[in-house]
């Protein structure tokens, strides 16, 4: 049995959250939220913690990792077929982080490289993970964290050019209708910590799990925050939304007395990196459901089957750039809330109810 610990855990969740955010969100949120974008990500954090709340809650009630827990808590038959959904929720899941990579890397990266090309390429890193097992994920996931994060936070930090107006945050103001539909976009993301019911049970120190994902949660939520900041800052939440990819249009344009400048390749390869994680965990999240539910030996034969669902999903989800975005800004946000935020909480206070039941007959 593969054994990871809690920062391993922290390395997974957190680039899983944050990776394609970093390009997309500040445009969605300055679209929904505008000025206000970055106060509507850190309203992300209650609902939020409510969810890990429940994960952990599920976690600590369970003797079997997700998706058997589900049969443990609802019964063989029910658990069974939510399970199987589940399945289809990680595979679509996956899709949509390939997609969006794969317009990031066409329109601004490789104009003109067939879309099968680039799926291939990037599919093949996430293959060999899953094929090398958990652990080797796990170190790979170590090292992509401590190498892109600090140049991620270093990029936008860049960005804050002498001509930035600040003044772009006016006016502020709570317009909670905005900041909901705001902290929805974020809560979204903050969802794919629901993978924590698997992985929990593969760490090396349980005890040790509540720490971690409470500090996934709130560094994601303030990574997000900032970026959306540091893009409104700069460009204003009109020229925000106009952007497909607001955090590259300012990488390309620093120019720092004329020697820091093109940082736009370090922000790739950032990318890069960090779209290993959501992509290979989610799959992995795929081939593991499919795995418990049909019964089966293992799970690693399953990642060629499932490479040409990911790949046809991945081209079917959207004939182009702007439908993606239309997307990710209203259907995707209600669809995996529903399954990841949701459906959990729901659980937690069935198992929360139960619990008060036995006591009081007790």
């Amino acid at each position: 049995m593969p054994q990871i610990s809690s920062f391993q855990i922290f390395a997974i969740l957190f680039p899983t959250i944050t990776a394609i955010p970093y390009i997309i969100s500040s445009k969605i949120l300055a679209d929904v939220a505008a000025q206000n974008s970055w106060l509507a990500a850190l309203a992300a954090l209650i609902p939020g913690a409510l969810a890990v709340c429940s994960y952990l809650f599920i976690l600590k009630n369970s003797t079997s990792p997700f998706p058997a827990m589900l049969e443990e808590h609802l019964g063989s038959l029910p658990g069974r077929l939510l399970g199987f959904v589940y399945i289809f929720v990680f595979l679509f899941s996956t899709a949509l982080a390939l997609r969006t990579f794969v317009d990031f890397a066409i329109s601004h990266v490789m104009p003109g490289i067939p879309i099968s090309v680039m799926i291939f390429v990037t599919l093949l890193p996430a293959f060999c993970a899953i094929r090398s097992g958990l652990e080797t994920f796990a170190r790979v996931a170590e090292i992509v964290l401590l190498m892109a994060f600090p140049l991620a936070v270093l990029i936008l930090l860049l960005t804050l050019q002498p001509q930035a107006n600040f003044s772009n945050l006016l006016p502020v103001y709570a317009d909670f209708y905005d900041l909901g539909r705001g902290s929805l976009q974020v809560l979204w993301l903050l969802g794919s910590m629901v993978v924590v019911l698997t992985l929990g049970f593969y760490a090396d120190d349980r005890s040790r799990i509540p720490a971690s994902v409470f500090s996934v949660l709130i560094f994601s939520v303030l990574f997000i925050s900032f970026t959306a900041l540091i893009s409104i800052i700069n460009l204003g939440p009109a020229m925000s939304t106009v952007k497909s990819f607001p955090i590259f249009s300012m990488a390309r344009a620093v120019n720092i007395g004329g020697f820091i400048r093109n940082i736009e390749i370090i922000l790739i390869s950032i990318f890069v990196a960090g779209i290993f994680i959501p992509i290979t965990l989610k799959w992995f999240m795929a081939c593991y459901t499919c795995q418990h539910v049909f019964r089966l030996k293992g799970h690693r034969f399953l990642a060629p089957p499932t490479a040409v669902i990911i790949g046809f999903l991945s081209v079917l989800i959207s004939p182009n750039i702007h439908v993606l975005f239309v997307i990710l800004k209203t259907a995707a946000p209600a669809f995996f809330v529903f399954f990841y935020v949701v459906i959990p909480v729901l659980l937690a206070g069935m198992l929360l109810f139960k619990s008060l039941i036995i006591k009081s007959k007790t």
